[in-house]
């Protein structure tokens, strides 16, 4: 499952770099979240924790920032159960 979970780092890096090479603000931002929660389930809480607090900070758009919020309450949870 791991391996799963890397693969799908690796695809959300590729499309980070893509939207902020294209100047995609937003959708960076979006790909990093997501990128966050695949650091969540290789266990690597404390990168995951980072990745989706500085993408908080850069969101403007309220409901992108709402579901970042879930994705961080759920890493926490996780961090906290560790």
């Amino acid at each position: 499952m791991i391996h799963g979970h890397r693969q799908a780092e690796a695809f959300r890096n590729g499309s980070v770099a893509l939207f902020e090479q294209l100047g995609k603000k937003s959708r960076s931002a979006e790909a990093r979240m997501e990128l966050g929660r695949c650091y969540y389930r290789q266990g690597l809480f404390d990168l995951a924790r980072e990745t989706i607090s500085v993408v908080y900070s850069e969101l403007a758009e309220e409901e992108v920032r709402t579901l970042c919020l879930v994705i961080w309450g759920c890493i926490e949870r996780g961090f906290q159960d560790v």
